[in-house]
């Protein structure tokens, strides 16, 4: 397993728990990547393709039954809360469409409600006055992904797991028989590998000779301090046709507003693909996001900015993760390009990757993230 983010963590846990022995190896710590950067929502809904929202629903269905198993297993609360969340039409202009959205979704199996500028404001108090209505996931929920990760890997470990940190890998080498990973200090012997490593899976499968279509995508986010208030579920804006991950020249901005079991609240968000992206925060960007989010909750017009920060997610081309076996080589699976959306998607693609390398049918239809799908192959 390269990987140890909270795709292959997830992984892990789930080999593990078939009783396979696994280890895990990353070029740096636990969560030390995109999962250490984000900001822990469980949204059904907010995706660019059928079979994300498909997975997505899968794997928020799983978190509520993990949290407290590994809570119980491992003593980490990975602080999962199913409060549901708010989309809220700010600009009147969009409500009819936003009721529209609301029935189209439902009509694709997703649990959701259209509420009215009454029933918005007993939903979630702190909204502005102005919100007219709004879009109402119940099934929606909450975590925090550092902790979710480290509970995973916690718990494989306590089902025989390994784990090697700050070794990046180097080389990889298959046979008929094998496959030979290897790191500065060691090379390790595998029958099945799996390439979890977020932006660095396309290096590692180019290792191989295969062109994974992956692109950064930067987001950040600003932590502030609450004053005596305090919202109750994961708030955002309604946009036409939103799409978090999708191209563009420059940032794409929206407001969203999460509380955390800790108090502080994540204030988002934005979006930018393009190259040469790196973690640095454009200070500005960020400093500017709870101003902009006063529109839907205007008590942040009085919160305290506490810090900021930014990260970077690895996101498919065409907007649907990639899970399965990569093409040409049957001893190496990925887990890779889930976007923004991997918190969401990380137990279902757990148990979707211990389904193939065991052999046994498979819970979604495999060839929806096929690593080799037609429409994406370079």
């Amino acid at each position: 397993m390269i990987g140890a983010g909270i795709i292959g963590a997830a992984c892990a846990y789930f080999l593990a728990s078939a009783g396979l022995r696994v280890h895990v190896i990353d070029a740096r710590g636990w969560a030390a990547g995109a999962s250490g950067a984000g900001q822990g929502a469980l949204v059904a809904w907010d995706h660019a393709t059928a079979a994300s929202r498909r997975m997505s629903r899968e794997g928020i269905g799983m978190w509520a039954q993990l949290a407290p198993e590994l809570a119980t297993e491992t003593g980490v609360d990975i602080e999962h809360r199913s409060v549901g969340s708010l989309v809220a039409v700010v600009d009147e202009n969009l409500l009819a469409e936003g009721e529209a959205r609301c029935t189209a979704l439902d009509s694709q199996g997703i649990s959701v409600r259209w509420l009215d500028c009454r029933a918005v404001h007993e939903c979630e108090p702190l909204v502005a006055p102005s919100v007219g209505g709004g879009l109402y996931f119940p099934a929606d929920g909450l975590l925090e992904p550092r902790l979710a990760t480290v509970a995973l890997l916690r718990a494989a470990q306590r089902r025989g797991a390994t784990c090697t940190l700050y070794e990046p890998v180097r080389a990889m080498q298959e046979s008929h028989a094998s496959v030979v990973v290897s790191t500065d200090a060691r090379s390790c012997t595998a029958d099945l590998v799996i390439l979890a490593a977020a932006l660095e899976t396309p290096w590692l499968a180019g290792l191989l000779g295969f062109s994974l279509p992956i692109r950064a995508v930067k987001g950040h986010v600003a932590v502030v301090v609450e004053t005596d208030l305090r919202i109750g579920r994961f708030v955002s804006e309604y946009l036409p046709d939103r799409r978090p991950d999708a191209g563009g020249s420059g940032p794409t901005l929206w407001s969203s507003v999460q509380p955390t079991a800790a108090g502080p609240v994540l204030v988002g968000g934005s979006r930018e693909t393009g190259d040469n992206l790196d973690r640095s925060v454009d200070i500005d960007l960020a400093c500017s996001l709870p101003a902009r989010a006063a529109t839907l909750i205007p008590w942040l017009t009085r919160s305290i900015l506490l810090r900021v920060y930014a990260g970077l997610r690895p996101a498919s081309i065409d907007g649907t993760p990639f899970v399965g076996h990569l093409p040409g080589h049957p001893r190496v699976l990925v887990a890779a390009g889930h976007g923004g959306a991997g918190i969401m998607m990380a137990p279902a693609t757990g148990k979707l990757i211990a389904e193939l390398a065991l052999g046994i049918p498979a819970t979604l239809p495999v060839e929806l993230y096929a690593p080799g799908r037609a429409e994406i192959a370079t």
